[in-house]
């Protein structure tokens, strides 16, 4: 009787751990068609998908500091130019005093936009006023130039075509301006040199002090005699050379922006500058409240009129617009895909999660849903992104930028 009992024990455990795993198998997230008929109407979750199409979209200049970044450029690209600011901080009590023989600046080149066989020319100028502040821009130093650099060039002008982007170049300055840079008089105050270009058809990106290189960042080589304090002149026995690879630099561009938004009806997003684009949607159509199970954000690129120069990844970013007009932090970086879809010849469509923006718009019953469109690493080129708009009438819907939203009620 003992064992017949322990028989029947073990036999009811099995056949109970079977039972709960036949149930396990039997659960899902989602309901079944049959299992959906046993939930009350009142707790079933409605799905239901939406696609909201930009009722407008218009490019707007966005001015930047670019002077943390890894690279600043020098030349002239089509209605591109760019002028580069370059200073050396000199802390070296050692020159102060001495008799300057040469000054070189040495600049390692990393990137290009346009012909890398053109020649690229530059004249050096000395600056007159600091240059790191974010008020600096293209326009505000053309407008008052004697402000912000002497006239007279400090060196000859540079010329050289044919420069790979592993190259170092090289160009002297005046040893009359480096000897003011070292000296010790409140007047004299170093604030860099101004690289301005004469070329056309190339823009060179060379390395910052910020580069991932320390052997490529810009540097400033002086040969001198050393003052003798001693002997009240200059010791002409010895030569010395002194090295500074320390330095702060920024790029001013500039485009005319006429010749940036030549066709209306497409969107324009040029990084260096730089331009974003900017889309606006209307979302009364989704009920509110609501819960966004998901909002995918669709740009048609329009592969003829974009121009990229391959060193920065055929990206970009999203991120919304405040009704104050500020940048939301909230940003997505575009899903690139292909898409044969529709009547149109396969394309390339930049996808972004928008779902936060969205919800944000559903919740706050906005009245301004505002996406903002900005090139990856947008300071690092001038890269050209051009994806179709919203025109209802030359556009397609297809093509015409959207939000694909899948939002439920409960």
């Amino acid at each position: 009787m003992k064992h017949l009992f322990h028989f029947f024990q073990t036999d009811t455990t099995v056949i109970f751990l079977s039972f709960l795993i036949i149930i396990s198998f039997g659960c899902v997230e989602e309901a079944n068609p049959v299992g959906a008929k046993l939930i009350p109407p009142k707790d079933a979750q409605v799905l239901k998908v939406d696609t909201l199409y930009a009722t407008g979209h218009y490019t707007q200049y966005f001015p930047s500091n670019n002077s943390g970044i890894d690279r600043f450029f020098v030349g002239n690209y089509g209605s591109i130019t760019s002028w580069g600011l370059l200073q050396f901080p000199l802390f070296a009590d050692t020159v102060l005093g001495g008799q300057i023989l040469s000054a070189s600046v040495r600049l390692k080149v990393m990137s290009h936009q346009g012909d890398s066989l053109a020649e690229l020319s530059f004249v050096p100028y000395r600056l007159l006023s600091p240059f790191g502040g974010d008020s600096l821009t293209y326009d505000s130093l053309q407008a008052n130039p004697s402000f912000y650099y002497d006239p007279t060039p400090i060196g000859k002008i540079f010329s050289r075509s044919h420069i790979d982007d592993a190259d170092y170049i090289n160009f002297s300055i005046d040893t009359a301006v480096v000897r003011r840079w070292f000296s010790s008089l409140a007047d004299t105050v170093n604030y860099g040199m101004l690289l301005i270009p004469t070329n056309a058809g190339l823009i060179k990106g060379f390395c910052s002090f910020n580069g991932y290189d320390s052997s490529f960042v810009p540097k400033l080589t002086v040969t001198y005699h050393p003052y003798v304090d001693s002997l009240s002149t200059w010791d002409l026995t010895r030569t010395l050379t002194f090295e500074d690879t320390t330095s702060t630099s920024r790029y001013l561009a500039y485009i005319d922006s006429t010749s940036l938004n030549k066709d209306k009806k497409m969107l324009y997003v040029l990084s260096g500058i730089p331009y974003r684009g900017v889309l606006t949607f209307d979302v009364s159509k989704l009920p509110s409240p609501c819960v966004i199970n998901s909002s995918i954000l669709e740009l048609a690129q329009n592969k003829k009129l974009t121009s990229l120069s391959g060193y920065i990844s055929d990206s970009l970013l999203s991120m919304q617009i405040n009704d104050d007009g500020s940048i939301g932090m909230t940003s997505s970086t575009s899903v690139n895909v292909m898409d044969s879809t529709g009547t149109t010849a396969p394309r390339l469509v930049y996808r972004f999660d928008t779902r936060t923006q969205v919800q944000g718009w559903v919740e706050r019953y906005s009245k301004l849903c505002r996406l903002e469109i900005i090139g990856y690493n947008e300071s690092s080129s001038f890269d050209l992104h051009v994806m179709y708009g919203s025109d209802t009438i030359a556009i397609p819907n297809e093509l015409r930028p959207r939000i694909i939203v899948t939002h439920s009620t409960k």
